[in-house]
């Protein structure tokens, strides 16, 4: 059957938890994304309050540093949050496309099995019994051991770590992050095996409608791999076709024709910014910059600081400009803005509402 692209944002839209208000905590909210990128933490913390009932910072990071969700790198050479009961089988799947990817950069640092596999019998020593320890405190583990503990050689021990199944995140000390052992935080079970079928149907009860390529790029597996998993789930995920691609749907079903809009520009289908994801775009040779605002694209000429020349030659080098613009998430109004996380005021968080009464779902209590 022919897939509608207004139809595809939709579900997307539902199936990750953005178009309508939910009753679901942080820790359903990761679980059912599968993994949440969470290279910045208070990026992800806040992502995770718009897909749930949350309302500030405290709320988030409660269930996090009680364990309920853990941040590891999985998937990619990046890391993630993923609830507790998943970290195993999710490690076992991926881990060794990630350990592939990070060869070239080992290879770089003189990092080979032996430090590697030292490192991580290291970190586990330190951090038997219980132990938490914070990113400085790593750092001089390491280097007592006469490891490497350069910046990026400790991110690389780390990892190594980490993707086998030795440490985990801990509770934070304020603001700062900590590494526990993962056994301290989550018991085997019977099903922690390599699953890329289990996996598949994850993503797609959470990210869907999507291709193979889809989920192959965000779980760093092969597309033969991923075809794999595809012929074993045939029976469960009718297959549509949308300019061209091959998409597999939600298993959340078609949205109903009544679901309503996710902000005031009544576009919840074309809402740029509702995926709550960065959106950048390439300055062109005209160096006209764009802000993108629910769907609604706005231009105004970028000011001109050198000759026409130099401008196009910056402009072919890909610079591109980034805004964070939204009216999303609850009944809003007109101009309602938000600015990046991390900039001055809430946290993460500064609003400027149309109507004074409305409430900032994610700004932390007094």
């Amino acid at each position: 059957m022919s897939a509608d692209a207004t139809a595809v944002r939709e579900q997307r839209l539902r199936a990750q938890g953005l178009a309508l208000p939910t009753d679901r905590t942080p820790t359903e909210a990761v679980r059912r994304l599968a993994a949440v990128q969470s290279q910045e933490p208070g990026h992800a913390f806040w992502s995770l309050a718009l897909r749930s009932r949350a309302t500030t910072e405290a709320e988030v990071r409660a269930a996090y540093d009680a364990g309920e969700f853990l941040r590891t790198h999985v998937l990619r050479p990046t890391w993630h949050f993923v609830a507790a009961e998943d970290v195993r089988w999710m490690l076992a799947t991926t881990a060794a496309r990630v350990h592939q990817t990070n060869g070239s950069m080992l290879r770089k640092r003189g990092l080979g099995t032996a430090e590697l596999d030292r490192g991580a019998r290291v970190l586990a020593d330190a951090l038997a019994a219980g132990v938490v320890l914070a990113r400085p405190e790593v750092v001089t583990v390491l280097a007592d051991a006469g490891l490497p503990h350069a910046q990026l050689d400790v991110v690389l021990l780390v990892m190594h770590a980490e993707l086998e199944q030795v440490v985990v995140s801990g509770p934070m000390r304020g603001a700062t992050h900590t590494y526990a052992l993962l056994d301290d935080r989550v018991p085997h079970g019977p099903a922690d095996g390599a699953d890329p079928t289990r996996l598949l149907r994850r993503y797609l009860a959470g990210h869907g409608p999507a291709s193979a390529h889809d989920f192959a790029r965000w779980s760093s597996l092969t597309l033969t791999a991923t075809r794999t998993a595809l012929d074993e789930l045939h029976d469960e995920l009718p297959a549509s076709r949308s300019r061209g691609r091959r998409t597999t749907p939600s298993r959340r079903g078609p949205t109903p024709a009544t679901s309503r809009p996710c902000c005031s520009c009544r576009s919840s289908t074309s809402c740029r910014w509702a995926t709550g994801t960065w959106r950048t775009r390439p300055l062109p040779a005209t160096r006209t910059r764009r802000t993108w605002t629910c769907g609604r694209a706005a231009s105004s000429p970028a000011t001109r600081t050198s000759a026409p020349g130099a401008a196009r030659s910056r402009a072919g080098r890909s610079r591109s400009r980034s805004t964070w613009r939204r009216g999303c998430r609850t009944t809003c109004a007109p101009g309602r803005t938000r600015r990046r996380p991390g900039s001055p005021g809430s946290w993460g968080v500064t609003s400027v509402f149309g109507d004074a009464t409305a409430r900032d779902p994610l700004r932390s209590s007094p």
